[in-house]
């Protein structure tokens, strides 16, 4: 895992405090203290108070500092396999939240990051607990609910995109934690201490941030335009100059062409990026493929397509599957 990662782990203990907890992980060979509360990232992992946990006993979060690669995830199991030991406990209150690197995303990154995350929302609920679904717990709030694909599309800032979740930490993708961090935070996991649910939650958050990013450089301008209509001159003009939003409402007559410009170029395995300057919105054409292209709203979100977006591995495949069907069959 070369991106580098951050884990904060809602929990409680029904006889440990926070500071004989952090003991037990330090007996591990992982440094770990006792903290208030704060939001300061440490080179050590540290043990919080968080109000949002009620438990029987000790509430706490157990939060990470910066990891990466086999070093990171050694790191994180080691203190998982001790909170799990030691009888660490969670319940509907507790979340798991996967920070990820973002200080390498552009604005269209971020945006495919938002679209795809909204899109396959329903996916992601299939293999969560009912407390995490949907809009149903107020400190993991629905992207659905807050947005719309086209409101993401359009925005041409981060502040117009972070506008698009009401400038609100607590959605299953939190963007506000980028300007705190550096991150993207990934909130909608349910609380957990086990390694084998934490692990691939983690490659899948991962996951998808590297498919945020745009794929290597191509020559964008000798493409065959394959779009028919009233659309067909604003391609060729994207083709070969690039356009403002008002020169497509011109040309196109539509109050708000964007939703089918991103459909036409995607056809063609290219992508849209947008710049503003004065005040005006411009369109320019970027690498991209039909597949890595930000999830148009009439696809169908599956779990099959959430894995091939993800490319992981056969067994975190396995594993979702599973998880998926296993709360199916209790509803």
């Amino acid at each position: 895992m070369a991106r580098s990662f951050g884990i904060e782990i809602e929990t409680f203990h029904p006889t440990m405090s926070r500071a004989q907890v952090a003991e037990k992980i330090r007996e591990t060979g992982v440094n770990c203290r006792e903290e208030g509360y704060n939001h300061a990232t440490r080179t050590w992992w540290k043990i919080v108070t968080d109000c949002s946990v009620h438990g029987t006993g000790t509430e706490m979060e157990v939060v990470s500092p910066v990891l990466s690669g086999d070093a990171g995830i050694e790191q994180l199991q080691k203190v998982l396999e001790c909170l799990t030991a030691i009888g660490c406990r969670v319940n509907r209150t507790t979340g798991l939240h996967v920070h990820a690197d973002a200080r390498d995303l552009t604005l269209e990154n971020w945006k495919k990051l938002v679209a795809d995350y909204r899109h396959y929302e329903p996916v992601t609920d299939s293999f969560m607990p009912t407390s995490r679904r949907a809009q149903n717990n107020r400190f993991c709030k629905s992207l659905r609910s807050a947005t719309t694909y086209r409101a993401i599309m359009a925005a041409t800032t981060m502040n117009e995109l972070c506008y698009c979740l009401n400038n609100d930490r607590y959605h299953k993708l939190n963007l506000q934690s980028y300007t705190v961090h550096g991150t993207v935070e990934f909130r909608q996991h349910s609380g957990t201490v086990e390694a084998a649910k934490v692990l691939p939650w983690l490659r899948l958050c991962l996951a998808l941030v590297e498919k945020s990013k745009a794929p290597a450089a191509a020559d964008v301008h000798n493409v065959t335009v394959t779009t028919r209509g009233k659309y067909r001159p604003v391609i060729q003009k994207l083709v070969s100059e690039g356009l403002t939003l008002a020169e497509a409402k011109e040309m196109t007559g539509a109050k708000n062409p964007s939703f089918q410009i991103y459909k036409a170029v995607w056809a063609m395995g290219l992508d849209l990026k947008t710049t503003r300057e004065n005040g005006t919105v411009r369109y320019h054409l970027t690498t991209g493929n039909a597949e890595g292209a930000p999830a148009a709203p009439e696809r169908t979100a599956t779990l099959a397509g959430l894995m091939r977006l993800a490319s992981l591995a056969a067994a975190d495949v396995a594993y979702f599957t599973l998880r998926a069907s296993t709360f199916a069959e209790a509803a």
